[in-house]
């Protein structure tokens, strides 16, 4: 099949929707269909993937793109992407990866027009959280992860060390995290925790490690993506996700348990989904409940074989081939 994907945000850019794009066209294009990204996201990096990549394109090109594709496949919908799909005949998915309104002004103008934009495609969303929002027919897929990176590998874990994984912005609740931690070290010295991403509350974060006395435990170690990464979630023993908003979705998530990082995870929008049943819950924006959660998930230590039969059922429609496998049967629907 001739793909059309549009991300209005794509690698070099970090991020949820950036990723999964990405992770999506190259499976797409690996498995043998010719794949085509539009996006807005500008760079000098030259093209080195096995599938087009077309930056800020012209409606006209946007338009002549549509009108070769089988599938227009919108990662998120996209007025100024979407619009040349309403003036051709090619079957529309579009996968919702966030909720359509953030209470802002402009979003509650815009909400209605995006739903109206929408409604004559294939309407995917990645939980049932973000499907009950959305005010139209749905059916529920998640999101990918890579499983061929992100795994239980054969290293000990040290069990005093606790890593976050996110964008340093406030929505995403690193300071619930180094609170909890600081809180944890009255009693317990050893404890370290390992902050992976970039944003602009990385100086913020950093002061108030210091203001709390636990500077010398705390470690920013940057954005890390794949191999990297997932080597560091497989040293760690605890995997936290504090998000003080509603996430619609929650790929660390995934990418933790993957890694056999015992998780702790507020409870927030679609979280709980990606989670699944053997993950530590508090609720969120709770610095308390945090703290409780990660106490009783340190308790439990390793998993038992019956956790992680558990995990292992709870990862696989998530893991990316499997995943794929199921875009392109509902691609093959709406093809018909």
């Amino acid at each position: 099949m001739n793909i059309l994907i549009t991300s209005f945000v794509f690698v070099p850019r970090t991020g949820g929707i950036e990723n999964s794009t990405l992770m999506l066209a190259d499976e797409l294009a690996r498995i043998g269909h010719q794949v085509t990204v539009v996006t807005k996201t500008m760079t000098n990096i030259e093209n080195s993937y096995d599938f087009d990549v077309v930056r800020n394109p012209s409606f006209l090109t946007l338009l002549k793109l549509s009108l070769k594709a089988d599938i227009l496949f919108q990662n998120h919908p996209s007025l100024s992407l979407g619009l040349p799909g309403l003036f051709v005949r090619a079957a529309t998915v579009t996968l919702h990866q966030t909720w359509l309104s953030d209470g802002s002004r402009r979003a509650e103008i815009m909400s209605p027009i995006k739903r109206l934009f929408v409604s004559r495609s294939r309407n995917l969303v990645n939980s049932e959280a973000l499907g009950k929002k959305l005010g139209m027919q749905y059916q529920v897929l998640g999101n990918p992860y890579e499983s061929r990176i992100f795994y239980r590998r054969e290293v000990a874990k040290e069990k005093n060390a606790w890593i976050v994984v996110g964008r340093l912005i406030h929505d995403k609740g690193m300071d619930i995290a180094i609170r909890a931690l600081a809180e944890f070290s009255k009693t317990n010295q050893a404890v370290t925790l390992d902050i992976i991403g970039e944003g602009i509350e990385r100086e913020k974060l950093a002061q108030l490690a210091e203001e709390l006395g636990v500077q010398e435990k705390v470690n920013f170690l940057g954005a890390l993506r794949g191999e990297e990464l997932a080597k560091e979630y497989s040293k760690h023993s605890i995997a936290i996700v504090p998000s003080r908003w509603e996430e619609p979705f929650g790929i660390v998530a995934l990418e933790g348990l993957a890694c056999g990082c015992r998780l702790v995870c507020a409870r927030s929008g679609g979280l709980p989904e990606a989670a699944g049943k053997v993950a530590n819950f508090f609720e969120k924006n709770s610095v308390e409940g945090c703290l409780g959660a990660i106490r009783e998930a340190m308790a439990l230590g390793d998993y038992s074989n019956e956790e992680w039969k558990l995990i292992e059922e709870h990862l696989k429609p998530y893991r990316k081939e499997n995943y794929i496998q199921s875009l392109c049967s509902i691609f093959n629907q709406v093809k018909k």
